[in-house]
């Protein structure tokens, strides 16, 4: 491999969302590039594994937008190709000191188009009866997925239209000629006309090979570790159960996975490392929060299970922790797209994200 048409760094979801898209135009080579074994080996595996139907953030955001559009595509895609999911439901709920906050997040989005409903006191008990909540609402709209499921689809459909993977490479340096990009790994060097930085937890780092000043355009990460508890208990949980959202994140929240299996988290702190333990010290922390709104467990009931690491921006632009999608022309390197940044809901938007990207490819 000498020279293609497009490369893109980084194998998570979104990156295989996007070789996806870019695959389907005709006469196109693809070459994707990923330092680890196989794809989806970071962020895009270590998550909730929810669809969000897209309350959290204001209409005017580039992630609600992707977010909304990605969740129909999302569920059309997994119908089509047999990806498990289910279109469960997530009641978010409050103590009635808080009824008020939690009436801003349902109006917010009634505001974004989305399927949200007040649930009564009787509601709550009949659809959960081993909650207690002071107020709550049904977002009927959002669900779970098997990510590694939809990864692997992903991946084998690309594989299919003749994409190149390069695993087990590192991206080590970037050359723009003035018509194209060389792009050198550990084990390489090629070149290529665009190239689609979707490097996930080291996107920041990508761009920095480039040249760019990463702190003036606010490229830094803050990485922030989230840890999940499995929750093993009689209590039958049929939905998502969140709590409101705090600074960090969408709160300690239950999700059921495609098998029933209770999962507890993630909780949210930022770090300087890499680091995927799960520290048995926050049972407590995990406990408490779900005790709230499930009485009956017990801290026996949780267990250590997983973490992530999310690629969050250290300083955020004027529209607050929005996605960050830039081609770079303005800065001297025409046909280089940065996404910067792209959490929650990334996986949920992957699909949305890629078709927008594609859009910005002369």
């Amino acid at each position: 491999m000498e020279k293609v048409d497009v490369a893109i760094i980084g194998a998570g979801v979104v990156g295989l969302a996007i070789a996806y898209s870019l695959s389907r135009q005709k006469d196109r080579s693809i070459a994707v590039v990923e330092r680890n074994t196989t794809y989806g080996q970071e962020t895009s595996s270590r998550n909730s594994q929810v669809i969000h139907s897209g309350i959290y953030y204001p209409a005017r955001m580039l992630k609600t937008q992707l977010c909304i559009e990605g969740r129909h595509k999302l569920y059309d895609f997994c119908q089509k190709h047999r990806v498990p999911h289910n279109r469960l439901g997530k009641i978010v709920l409050t103590g009635r000191t808080q009824a008020e906050d939690l009436e801003k997040l349902r109006l917010q989005g009634v505001d974004n188009g989305v399927n949200v409903r007040f649930l009564s006191e009787l509601e709550l008990k009949s659809m959960e009866p081993s909650l207690q909540a002071g107020a709550a609402f049904l977002a009927s709209d959002s669900g779970i997925i098997d990510a590694m499921e939809l990864m692997q689809r992903l991946y084998l459909l690309c594989r299919d239209q003749g994409v190149i993977f390069n695993f087990y490479s590192e991206l080590l340096a970037i050359d723009y000629s003035g018509r194209d990009y060389t792009l050198v790994t550990n084990r390489d060097r090629f070149q290529a006309v665009r190239v689609i930085n979707s490097a996930g937890l080291s996107c920041d780092a990508v761009a920095a090979l480039l040249g760019l000043d990463i702190d003036k355009h606010r490229y830094r990460l803050q990485y922030v570790k989230g840890e999940y508890f499995s929750l093993k208990t009689r209590q039958k949980i049929c939905h998502m159960v969140y709590p409101l959202p705090d600074i960090y994140g969408l709160g300690i929240h239950i999700t059921p996975d495609m098998s029933g299996r209770l999962r507890l988290g993630p909780n949210a702190y930022p770090v300087e490392l890499l680091d995927y333990s799960v520290n048995d010290k926050y049972r407590m922390e995990f406990f408490q929060a779900a005790h709230t709104y499930l009485p009956g467990i017990r801290p026996a009931n949780l267990s250590p299970e997983f973490a992530g690491i999310r690629p969050r921006l250290k300083e955020p632009g004027p529209s607050g922790l929005d996605f960050l999608i830039k081609e770079e022309s303005s800065e001297g390197y025409p046909q280089f797209i940065n996404l910067i940044g792209i959490e929650s809901p990334g996986l949920t938007s992957c699909l949305a994200i890629a078709e927008y990207v594609a859009g910005l490819i002369q």
